[in-house]
């Protein structure tokens, strides 16, 4: 086995083309040079393998073997070696039907093999001499024992995922990924399932036996949670142990894409969550708030949170046909599934903290002990004198009610600035200083997905087979906030809009060369990501900054710096809920692509199964930490600035952040320039494999 892998910078898309053409030379070479070992590679379909005898236990060479799809009619046929030993493979998963004829004896049929994925399954014929004319046929379903190798895992078809009780979580579709946890050795990680006991995101995710790395992991179930349809997967299955070496990472899951067949077959449905069908519980029936009625103000019930959710799907597969000019039976079918899901849920109401209407006003008396309040004091520093290293400042002393009293800031000295930025803050909800503001953000989805599937029997020697998907996830309103964003009102909410977008396309070509000689070549794209996470008041010019007067010198006009309601940090006890974002919340891209490209050869010689292989992936990533020449900018806000100091120091339960806001007097703040916002980078990866499996046959 050989695996390198490169690091390089960016690359143009005739770069990617020109290092996709040079794989054909990777492959023959690596051919040459191959060393062989272990069955042949599936490449995340099916095979089935075995040796023709005779009733007195020798070998049939020349004997015919066909496997014939139930659904799809298709047939694929082979002929055994001179030590008896067949191989009919790839094969799609399905029902298959195995006769085998050859001169002499009498015709033999198996009927009901259920082929899975990644399985090889092991079938001997026993042919009894006689007439091909007679037909022994074994109806009753051989044992699924795997006797081909030592492989442990176990798949999930479509009807039995169906039938399954479905996980739907946070306002989103029917999660199919969540199936594989069933399987045995299967344990839920962080995105998809672990096997044995390993860390997260060290398994890996195929898809038509394809894997879904991605430059920066691996083992991420995202791609197939968020671009394919539920009804679009046929199977589900895990490789927990002792997996063939072309899968990667320490156990694999795999999701086949669902094949039409001979018939049409589809399905339309509805899932819906209303708020009409809840209960009202134990306590929201008592819920009351106050409306004004009439000019009169009333008290009335709050009624059940909304919960709404319908997820809409469709999906038909059969065979491509034309009345009078083209009959796609046996040869050429299609699967084709869509899902579109809606989603809106209420509020989760929290308290958080916003200044009171007089602190707003810059009168902070309710921080007095007199008052109620924790006892802080607020000084002002254009007072601030020195001797030597011993500096005192004097409190403020502002007018209210034609009196001067402690704690009242004069307005002459409070920046328009902050008056501009306070300006759209919510009035609180409660009295108090303190989780003074009941509110929250409503919360749902928008989200599609849909998929398409093609299979074509070209000929007899020859099959191909197209697969596309695609999906986006909206989050409505909003990106939802984090457990210490803010739930005020825009321009304060600590959330992002997003749009988790991508694609993925792959096909694969099945040749027959001779007999014994079969080559599959499959190729993979994928691009997951969508359009850049963007801060909620970038280019709304009532929030901008400069539209809160806030000059900048030498900063470019499109920065975010520029564009953006600056984030609001509050430090010290008692403080506001912080402003904004922050610096996850501004705007950025990360966009993921891969390219797969995935060929194994398979040569039956005699009692021997050579299986040749290799693999190349080119994996890319577009990034960037902010869209545009500048970050976000965050304003920190410190009890210093207004807290009195003793000597070289501050005093204690002094001074107090929003004060020092309202003054204009930052503690710290900072932007960054950057000379280029998206970078991309790859990686080349190569793995070549080879392996071989030698029949005993007996003398």
């Amino acid at each position: 086995m050989q695996n390198a892998c490169v690091a390089i910078g960016y690359s143009t898309t005739c770069r990617k083309m020109q290092l996709l053409a040079r794989w054909g030379a990777w492959l023959a070479l690596s051919s040459a040079l191959a060393v062989p070992w272990g069955a042949a590679q599936t490449a995340g379909e099916g095979a089935i393998t075995g040796t023709v005898k005779d009733t007195t236990g020798a070998v049939v060479p020349n004997a015919t073997v066909t496997a014939r799809n139930d659904a799809t009619g298709v047939e694929t046929s082979r002929p055994s070696s001179s030590a008896g030993v067949y191989q009919i493979g790839p094969l799609i998963v399905g029902s298959y039907s195995i006769t085998v004829t050859a001169a002499g004896f009498k015709t033999f049929t198996q009927q009901n093999i259920v082929i899975n994925q990644n399985q090889i399954f092991g079938l001997n014929p026993v042919l009894a001499v006689g007439s091909q004319a007679t037909t022994v046929t074994v109806t009753t379903a051989p044992p699924q024992l795997d006797t081909e190798n030592a492989t442990l895992g176990g798949t999930i078809s479509s009807q039995e995922f169906a039938d399954l009780p479905l996980l739907v979580a946070n306002q989103q579709q029917r999660d199919i990924t969540s199936f594989s946890n069933l399987l045995p050795g299967a344990q839920p990680g962080a995105r998809s399932s672990l096997f044995s006991g390993t860390a997260s995101r060290v398994e890996e995710v195929y898809l038509d036996g394809i894997p879904l790395t991605t430059i920066s992991q691996i083992g991420d179930n995202r791609p197939i949670f968020n671009l394919v349809p539920f009804e679009g997967i046929g199977q589900v299955g895990a490789l927990t142990s002792s997996q063939s070496v072309e899968y990667q990472g320490a156990g694999s899951v795999n999701y086949n894409m669902k094949s039409g067949g001979n018939d049409y077959h589809g399905t339309v449905a509805d899932f819906v969550r209303n708020t009409i069908f809840d209960t009202w519980g134990f306590t929201a029936i008592a819920a009351t708030q106050k409306e004004v009625i009439d000019g009169v103000i009333t008290t009335v019930p709050v009624g059940k949170p909304v919960d709404h959710q319908n997820e809409f799907t469709a999906a038909i597969g059969g065979p491509i046909s034309i009345p009078h000019l083209f009959n796609g039976h046996d040869k050429l079918f299609f699967f084709a599934a869509y899902d579109k899901l809606h989603s809106r849920a209420a509020p989760a109401y929290e308290t958080q903290t916003v200044p009171t209407t007089l602190m707003r006003q810059g009168d902070f008396t309710e921080l007095l002990t007199a008052n109620g309040g924790p006892g802080y004091e607020i000084f002002d520093p254009t007072t601030q004198q020195c001797a030597g290293n011993t500096c005192t400042r004097q409190p403020f002393m502002g007018m209210k009610n034609g009196v001067p009293t402690e704690n009242v800031i004069p307005p002459n000295e409070i920046s328009p600035i902050a008056q501009k930025m306070e300006s759209f803050l919510p009035d609180p909800t409660v009295s108090g200083i303190q989780n003074n503001y009941l509110g929250g953000i409503p919360s749902g989805y928008d989200n599609w997905l849909y998929s398409g599937r093609i299979d074509w029997t070209v000929s007899p020697k020859q099959t191909l087979a197209f697969t596309v998907t695609g999906g986006n996830r909206h989050a409505v309103p909003y990106t939802a906030v984090s457990s210490t964003g803010s739930i005020l009102p825009l321009p304060y909410t600590g959330t992002t809009f997003s749009t988790v977008a991508g694609h993925w396309a792959d096909m694969s070509h099945t040749y027959t060369i001779t007999p014994n000689l079969v080559n599959q070549f499959k190729f993979g794209f994928s691009n997951f990501g969508g359009p850049p996470i963007k801060n909620i008041t970038e280019g709304v010019s009532q929030y901008e900054a400069t539209t809160m007067g806030i000059n900048f010198s030498g900063v470019p006009a499109d920065g975010q710096a520029v564009t953006e309601f600056p984030t609001n940090v509050f430090a010290g006890s008692n403080a506001q809920t912080e402003w904004g974002e922050g610096g996850s919340g501004v705007t950025a891209t990360t966009v993921t692509e891969s390219y797969t490209a995935v060929d194994n050869l398979s040569w039956i010689k005699g009692k021997h199964a050579f299986t040749f292989g290799i693999q190349f992936q080119w994996l890319e990533e577009n990034a960037s930490s902010y869209d545009g020449p500048t970050s976000s900018l965050t304003l920190n806000w410190s009890v210093n600035e207004t807290a009195q100091e003793n000597g070289s120091a501050y005093v204690g339960s002094t001074g107090y952040s929003y004060a020092s806001f309202l003054l204009g007097a930052v503690g710290s703040t900072g932007i960054t320039l950057q000379p280029f916002s998206v970078l991309a980078g790859g990686i080349i990866r190569l793995l070549h494999i080879s392996r071989t499996t030698t029949r005993s046959i007996p003398g």
